[in-house]
């Protein structure tokens, strides 16, 4: 066997050619999971199926800089992209989670109030940024339609041409709405209770970059000036934990590690500012260090020449 390529998480190795994969079950990423779409360079839905379609939407480099990753959308009513409308239909309790990385702030007309990231109708599985009148730099979170039915979180909670990762939960089972920034709860006003209400319109699609309005007369505008990823649809909600995990999960580079007949080469992204230690076992029940090395949001690359004996690596963050 010449080369070996695998692209995990964590991983350990053998110069004899027995891989080792440690990883916790991550159960949770596909429990309640009705879709999801990695964005990359395409609408496809990875999980359920449910494929959406590209208009004037381009792709773009993801939060770690790797091309065709994420989707662009341009800031007009032009530039969106649509999926089908069962995905936007889910049970009482339902969770969104996507990253976004807006290129401007909402302004104070009108039609630039807000910019929406997905919508299903007005006031219907919807999360805007901007909270009209006039705008800010907020987030709002429609989760159903109802009078006041809206939830926002306080202003200048994020920052233009930055990504974050972005959670929103709708629970009326337990009278619950909360919104996560980064794994960070973000407190919101809004209702004090939170009814079980249907999807009022459940022959609409969700649009991603656009507002959608269920009538041709409404209000088709407050377009999204930015970048969007990782969109994942639950039926359920996430819990706090569950959150945390996720985004360690989606917030941390996959290793590309590869290995040679003749020696081991490791290469890893790696992100700027974190050091990476290099280990070796040769029985997995102890671990010795190899060397250790400066991330700089680059691709790293580390060679062992060492023959002769079967070793384990592992590469972690100090």
């Amino acid at each position: 066997m010449k080369k070996i390529i695998q692209r995990i998480g964590t991983m350990l190795f053998a110069l004899s050619c027995l891989f080792v994969a440690v990883a916790s079950a991550q159960t949770f990423l596909t429990n309640g999971l009705v879709s999801f779409y990695p964005l990359d360079g395409n609408a496809s839905d990875a999980f359920g199926g449910n494929h959406g379609t590209i208009q004037n939407a381009s792709p773009a480099p993801d939060v770690f800089g790797r091309q065709s990753r994420a989707f662009s959308f341009q800031g007009n009513v032009s530039s969106f992209i649509e999926l089908p409308a069962k995905t936007g239909s889910a049970s009482a309790d339902y969770t969104i989670s996507v990253w976004f990385n807006s290129r401007s702030y909402p302004g104070t007309a009108r039609e630039n109030e807000a910019a929406f990231l997905i919508s299903k109708g007005q006031n219907n599985f919807e999360i805007s940024l901007g909270i009209p009148p006039g705008g800010s730099a907020g987030i709002r979170f429609l989760p159903r339609w109802g009078p006041g039915l809206h939830w926002d979180t306080p202003s200048q909670v994020y920052e233009i041409n930055k990504w974050y990762h972005l959670v929103a939960i709708y629970q009326p089972s337990a009278n619950r709405v909360k919104l996560f920034l980064n794994a960070k709860e973000v407190p919101l006003s809004g209702p004090s209770s939170v009814p079980s209400l249907p999807d009022n319109d459940r022959y609409l699609p969700v649009r991603l970059g656009l507002r959608i309005s269920p009538v041709p007369s409404g209000d088709r505008t407050l377009p999204f000036n930015g970048l969007l990823d990782n969109l994942r649809i639950y039926d359920r909600a996430l819990t706090d934990n569950e959150i945390s995990k996720l985004y360690s999960f989606e917030s941390t580079p996959a290793f590309s590690l590869e290995i040679e007949v003749a020696s081991i080469r490791l290469r890893w992204l790696s992100e700027a500012g974190t050091v990476y230690e290099i280990q070796y076992s040769t029985a997995l029940q102890g671990w010795t260090p190899l060397t250790t090395v400066g991330g700089t949001g680059d691709t790293l690359e580390y060679i062992d020449p060492t023959q002769g004996e079967k070793r384990f690596y592992r590469i972690i963050k100090k």
